[in-house]
C-alpha cells in the first residue's frame, strides 16, 4: 500500500510539473545595442497609461521585470519611450519590436499581437537615442494583466523567442475592470426622414443616430472609452410599414429579424467601418428602433449577443433609448424641390456631391444621396446651382484650387479651371464669380472662359486677403474679406459687379464664414476664439448687427436664405473633426435651431435649385387705371428676391402681348409704368418678372377701357375743404360705378356708388377737415376706370 501511494505522488508531481505554461524564454547574446531605460510615463494620459514607471536598464540579454509597469485601459493608446544605446563598435541599424499577449495564451504568436515597431537607421557606435512608438489596446481584452515583450536587434527584426544579438525586456501592463457605458434615457436621437418611395437608400451610419444631438445633447457615453467611438445593441423594432435592415463592411444589406433583451443585434459606430442601418419603407408611417450602449469589450460587429446582464463590469448599458423615423408620403414631396451640397471631409476619404429633396414650407430633407462616385472631384466649400442651364457649380474639387461643374445629376463633371485658394463662389447676370484667397474677385463666363480680376485696378479695392464666402444679389456682391494681418478685422462688403463702389457693411474681430443676402438684410455667420458660433443680420445698407442664434464648438460654414419661407438654412460641423455635419434651420426672425439633417461627412457649402417656372417673388396685386391721356399700370411686391426686372407688357386684344416698357427692380416692393400711348379702347396690360438668372414668372391680366368721345371733368379744381365739387362726364357707358376720393398716396377718403348713363354730373361735397394738397377723384366700372385730380388749399 505505501508503494501504491507514492507512485500515485510521484506520477501527479511528475504531471503537474511537465503541464505548468509559461512565457518562452528568448536565447539573447549581449552584444553592446541595448536599452538603456524603458519609460510607460512618456505621455500619461487618461486616455493612455497612468501611473507608468521608467526602467533604468543594462545590457543584460532577456530581463523579466515584476510588478505593474502601469495601467491602461481597453480600446486605449499607450505611448512607450525607450533610450538604446549602442557600445558594438561599429555603426548599426537599430530595430525594435513590441510584442503584447492580448489573448492571455502565454505566448505572443497570435494575430494583432506583434503591437508595434520602428527603425532608427545609422546609429554610430558610442552613441544613443531616444525613440518611441504607441501600443493600441483592443476593446476586447479579457484580462487583468497585460504582459509586454519589447526588443531590440541589429540589421532587422527580432522574433519574440528567437535566438540572436541585442536585448529583450518584458513588462507587465494593469488591465482595470470594465465600466458599462451609459445612455441618456431622455434623448430622442434623429434618424434621417425619408420618403416612403425611397426602398434601396444607403441609410444612416450608426454613428450618424449615436451623435444626432451634438452638441447639445450626449446620447451614449462611457467613462472608459479611449476614442468617441461606440456602437449600439439592437433590442427592439416596431414597424408596421416595412422592415428595418443592417450592413456591416463588404457585406450586404440584411434584415435585422427579431431581436430582445437575449438576442440583441451588436452593430459598431466607427465611420470607417461603414455599418449602417436603413428602413425599407412600403409606405408612410413612423418606424423606431430600441437600444442600449454597447462599448465593444465583448462579441463583435455584426453578431447577436444575449445583453440580459447590464451596467456594472459588463459591456451594456442599463438604460435605452428609442429612435422614431418619419417616413413620409410620396404625396406631400411631389412639389419639393432639390438641394445640393459638397462634401468637405469625413473619416472615409469619400468626397462627393450629395443631392437630395426638401420640401421648404415643413423644412423636411429626403432622398439624400451621392450623386458622384470617384471620392475625389465632390470636395468643396461653395456651390451654386443654375437652373436655366441645368448645371451645378462648385469650387474645390480633387485639388481643392479648382471651378468645377456638371449636369444636375452629378454626370459629366468637369474642371473649368482653376484658382489659387477660391474660398466662395456666387452666380448672376450668366457670370460665375470667385472670391480667391490673396488675389482678386473674379468673373468668368460658365465655360470658366474669359476670367477677369475685377479687383486692384481703377476704382477697384486692392487689399484682399484672407476670404470667405460670397454672394450676388440685384446687380452687387457682397463678400468676406480680411484686408489686414491675421488676427485684424474681418469685414463684409458690397460692390459693382465690376468691382468698383466697394463700401464696407460690417466688421468683427471673430473669423466670418457664410454669407445669405436678402430683400433687407444680410445673414452672416461668425467664430470667436472660444469657437462659439454666431448667426446674425445687419440690413441690407450695413449698420448693427443683430444676433439670431449660438452654439457652441461648431463651424456654422454656409447659409441659404429661403426667404419667401422667412427661413435660414445653415450646414454645421464640428470644430475638433471632419465627424458627421448637419444642416439646420431657422426662421429669419430667430428662435429654436431646428436639425433637419445629419450627413455622414462635414458640409461647408449648400445651394437649391428654384425651377425656372417660378421665381423667388410675389407680386400681391396688380392695377391699371386711365389719367387724362394716359394709362397707369401699378403693382405691389412681397419676397422679391434676386428679381432683375419687371417687363410691362401690353395687348390690344389679350391674346397677343409684347413688351411695352421694362421697370429695373430696387426692391421697393411698390412699382409703377405709364402708358403715355394707349390704345383706344381696351388695353390689356400684365407683368412678367425676370430674375438675374433667367427665371420668370408674370401676373394674371388686367385692363383699362378708354374711349375717345369719353371724357370726365371736375370743378373748381381749386377749392377748400367743406366745398362742393362737381364731376362732369360725357360719352360714359351706362352703368353702376364706383366714384372715390383718393389721396396722394391712395388712402380712400370717401367713396360712393352712382349710377351713370351717357352724360351727366355729379355734386361731391369734399370734407371740412381734408388737409392741403393734392387729391384724386376716380370713376371705377365694371370694365374702365376714369381719373382726374383737385388741389384743396
Amino acid at each position: 500500500m505505501y508503494k501504491f501511494y507514492t507512485l500515485i505522488l510521484s506520477l501527479t508531481i511528475f504531471i503537474n510539473f511537465s503541464t505548468e505554461a509559461q512565457y518562452c524564454t528568448p536565447s539573447v547574446s549581449t552584444g553592446g545595442l541595448y536599452f538603456s531605460y524603458v519609460s510607460f510615463d512618456y505621455a500619461p494620459s487618461a486616455q493612455g497609461i497612468t501611473g507608468g514607471q521608467v526602467y533604468l536598464t543594462a545590457s543584460n540579454g532577456y530581463t523579466v521585470t515584476g510588478g505593474s509597469a502601469g495601467t491602461i485601459k481597453r480600446n486605449c493608446t499607450g505611448s512607450l519611450w525607450f533610450g538604446v544605446q549602442n557600445q558594438t563598435g561599429s555603426t548599426q541599424n537599430v530595430y525594435i519590436k513590441v510584442f503584447c499577449d492580448f489573448n492571455g495564451d502565454l505566448d505572443f504568436a497570435d494575430p494583432g499581437e506583434e503591437a508595434g515597431s520602428s527603425v532608427y537607421n545609422n546609429l554610430a557606435t558610442g552613441s544613443s537615442l531616444g525613440t518611441g512608438l504607441s501600443i493600441n489596446m483592443p476593446p476586447v481584452l479579457d484580462l487583468s494583466s497585460l504582459r509586454v515583450r519589447i526588443t531590440v536587434k541589429a540589421g532587422s527584426y527580432a522574433t519574440a523567442c528567437g535566438t540572436f544579438t541585442g536585448e529583450v525586456e518584458d513588462y507587465t501592463l494593469t488591465i482595470p475592470a470594465n465600466t458599462a457605458p451609459t445612455i441618456n434615457n431622455l434623448a430622442t436621437p434623429i434618424l434621417n426622414r425619408i420618403s416612403e418611395t425611397e426602398t434601396a437608400s444607403e441609410g444612416m451610419l450608426i454613428g450618424q443616430v449615436i451623435y444626432s444631438l451634438e452638441p447639445t445633447t450626449a446620447i451614449v457615453s462611457d467613462a472608459d472609452a479611449c476614442d468617441q467611438y461606440l456602437g449600439i445593441a439592437i433590442t427592439g423594432t416596431s414597424a408596421t410599414n416595412g422592415i428595418w435592415e443592417y450592413k456591416i463592411p463588404s457585406g450586404s444589406w440584411t434584415s435585422i429579424g427579431a431581436v430582445s433583451e437575449s438576442n440583441a443585434l451588436l452593430l459598431f459606430s466607427k465611420n470607417d467601418t461603414e455599418t449602417r442601418i436603413r428602413f425599407v419603407p412600403t409606405g408612410a408611417g413612423t418606424p423606431s428602433l430600441t437600444f442600449r450602449t454597447w462599448d465593444r469589450s465583448v462579441s463583435t460587429n455584426g453578431s447577436y449577443h444575449n445583453i440580459t446582464a447590464t451596467g456594472g463590469s459588463t459591456a451594456f448599458s442599463t438604460g435605452t433609448v428609442t429612435a422614431t423615423m418619419d417616413v413620409v408620403s410620396a404625396s406631400s414631396i411631389g412639389t419639393d424641390i432639390n438641394f445640393y451640397a459638397p462634401s468637405y471631409g469625413n473619416e472615409f476619404n469619400r468626397f462627393n456631391l450629395i443631392k437630395g429633396k426638401l420640401n421648404r414650407s415643413s423644412a423636411v430633407f429626403t432622398n439624400v444621396k451621392e450623386i458622384t462616385t470617384d471620392n475625389l472631384a465632390g470636395a468643396g466649400y461653395d456651390i451654386v446651382v443654375d437652373a436655366t442651364s441645368n448645371k451645378l457649380f462648385w469650387i474645390a474639387g480633387d485639388s481643392y484650387l479648382s471651378l468645377m461643374s456638371s449636369n444636375l445629376d452629378g454626370t459629366a463633371v468637369t474642371n473649368l479651371t482653376n484658382f489659387a485658394y477660391p474660398t466662395g463662389l456666387a452666380l448672376g447676370n450668366n457670370k460665375l464669380y470667385i472670391l480667391d484667397y490673396g488675389t482678386g474677385i473674379f468673373s468668368t463666363n460658365l465655360d470658366g472662359t474669359g476670367s477677369v480680376n475685377i479687383t486692384g485696378g481703377a476704382g477697384q479695392v486692392n487689399d484682399l486677403n484672407e476670404t470667405g464666402d460670397i454672394e450676388f444679389f440685384n446687380n452687387k456682391l457682397y463678400y468676406v474679406n480680411q484686408p489686414g494681418a491675421y488676427g485684424t478685422a474681418f469685414y463684409i462688403r458690397s460692390t459693382n459687379t465690376d468691382g468698383t463702389a466697394t463700401t464696407d457693411l460690417y466688421s468683427t474681430l471673430n473669423r466670418i464664414y457664410g454669407l445669405a443676402v436678402g430683400s433687407t438684410a444680410v445673414y452672416f455667420t461668425e467664430i470667436d476664439a472660444s469657437s462659439v458660433s454666431y448667426l446674425k443680420s445687419i440690413p441690407l445698407t450695413g449698420g448693427s448687427a443683430t444676433t439670431i442664434a449660438t452654439m457652441s464648438n461648431r463651424y456654422w460654414n454656409d447659409l441659404y436664405l429661403d426667404e419667401p419661407n422667412a427661413k435660414l438654412y445653415i450646414t454645421d460641423a464640428p470644430v475638433s473633426s471632419n465627424r458627421y455635419g448637419f444642416i439646420r434651420s431657422i426662421s429669419t426672425s430667430g428662435g429654436a435651431l431646428t436639425t433637419n439633417f445629419v450627413s455622414e461627412s462635414s458640409l461647408y457649402g449648400i445651394a437649391l435649385e428654384t425651377p425656372s417656372a417660378t421665381l423667388p417673388v410675389s407680386i400681391t396685386s396688380v392695377n391699371a387705371s386711365a389719367i387724362d391721356t394716359k394709362n397707369k399700370v401699378n403693382w405691389k411686391t412681397a419676397n422679391e428676391y434676386q428679381v432683375k426686372q419687371y417687363e410691362v407688357q401690353r395687348s390690344a386684344d389679350g391674346v397677343m402681348f409684347s413688351v411695352a416698357g421694362i421697370v429695373t427692380a430696387t426692391g421697393t416692393q411698390e412699382y409703377q409704368w405709364i402708358d403715355v400711348q394707349p390704345f383706344t379702347g381696351k388695353s390689356f396690360y400684365r407683368i412678367k418678372a425676370v430674375d438675374f438668372n433667367g427665371a420668370t414668372s408674370q401676373t394674371n391680366v388686367v385692363v383699362v377701357y378708354r374711349s375717345l368721345a369719353a371724357a370726365l371733368h371736375v370743378f373748381p379744381t381749386l377749392l377748400n375743404g367743406g366745398q362742393s365739387a362737381t364731376l362732369q362726364y360725357s360719352a360714359v357707358n351706362k352703368g353702376v360705378y364706383k366714384l372715390r376720393l383718393l389721396s396722394a398716396t391712395g388712402i380712400e377718403m370717401q367713396v360712393y356708388s352712382v349710377n351713370i348713363s351717357g352724360t351727366g354730373s355729379i355734386t361731391l361735397p369734399v370734407p371740412a377737415n381734408l388737409q392741403k394738397g393734392f387729391y384724386l377723384l376716380q370713376l371705377t366700372g365694371k370694365d374702365m376706370q376714369y381719373q382726374t385730380k383737385i388741389i384743396v388749399q
